[in-house]
């Protein structure tokens, strides 16, 4: 059975919608909202390496498409899936070994 999507997967359209470019709450200055929302993406994507390391660590080295359906994937946001693969082995995070399946990359000891 899938796993449901990060909680908040339309995350941050409400602040897309209806305001100028860095304008939050309470007439925030370009800076400060832009920060905002950098954490709150940082915290989405650490919910879904989340969801990718657990279904890894439950199932096994597993190639892309059926991590996919692992993890309910084809319910994220729009290239949020494949976004958040690349940048999970990119940070070496996860593995990708020849066959093309994915898993979590070893911890190395202090």
């Amino acid at each position: 059975m899938p796993m449901p999507p990060p909680e908040d997967s339309n995350e941050g359209q409400g602040q897309r919608r209806g305001r100028g470019r860095g304008q939050g709450q309470g007439g925030q200055g370009q800076g400060q909202g832009q920060g905002q929302g950098q954490g709150q993406g940082n915290r989405r994507r650490r919910r879904e390496l989340e969801q990718l390391e657990r279904a890894l660590n439950e199932h096994g080295p597993t190639d892309a498409e059926t991590l996919r359906g692992l993890v309910g994937g084809g319910y994220w946001d729009a290239g949020r899936f494949d976004k958040t693969l690349s940048w999970s082995v990119q940070k070496r995070l996860l593995v990708r070994d020849d066959d093309g399946r994915y898993s979590v990359a070893p911890v190395a000891p202090e």
